[in-house]
């Protein structure tokens, strides 16, 4: 068993932090993930995939080996959040999910282990790639789950939840993702 977690969020990005991506400078990404340890002891992040609306970002993603994915997406933030997806090509997939954002910081164990890593893993030539990630910690909000539908986990191939889902809310952070090593 392992938490698998569909992360969504708008986001930048921009080669070593100061040149922007041809196409749109903010678009929406949603991550499907799961929590690992590497063979070192350290924790991170492994993604099964990451759907974005910029065609840069899923070139230059998929050249360090990151599972990047072309999508048609939607963020509507207005009381409730609202994320909305269809991916294209391979893999096909899509999403529509409302989550409505409670007052009350998350703060306990589970809330900080699912969103406190700070390294991401993928397969690069058949090696283990590590890539640092910096941010300062999430400002986490419960939230509530008031709609769910979803083909993201099954284009991974992976089983639908057993358990009733966990939402999170935050407004953003700066987050960088810094250059591979590659491990053994």
């Amino acid at each position: 068993m392992a938490w698998v977690s569909i992360v969504c969020f708008s986001t930048t990005c921009e080669l070593g932090g100061i040149v922007p991506l041809p196409g749109p400078r903010r678009f929406p990404e949603t991550n499907v993930r799961t929590y690992v340890r590497a063979p070192d002891g350290t924790t991170g992040l492994y993604f099964f995939s990451l759907d974005v609306t910029n065609r840069a970002n899923v070139t230059a993603g998929r050249a360090i080996a990151l599972r990047y994915r072309l999508a048609d997406m939607e963020v509507d933030i207005d009381g409730v959040w609202r994320y909305r997806g269809v991916r294209r090509g391979d893999h096909a997939a899509s999403y529509d999910i409302t989550v409505e954002p409670h007052t009350d910081p998350a703060q306990e164990d589970l809330d900080i282990f699912l969103t406190a890593r700070w390294s991401a893993y993928a397969e690069f030539r058949g090696r283990l790639a590590r890539f640092d990630v910096q941010h300062q910690p999430w400002p986490l909000r419960h939230a509530e789950v008031t709609s769910l539908e979803q083909t993201l986990l099954e284009a991974e191939g992976l089983p639908q939840p057993s358990a009733e889902a966990l939402a999170h809310v935050a407004i953003g952070v700066d987050a960088n993702l810094g250059p591979r090593n590659l491990m053994f």
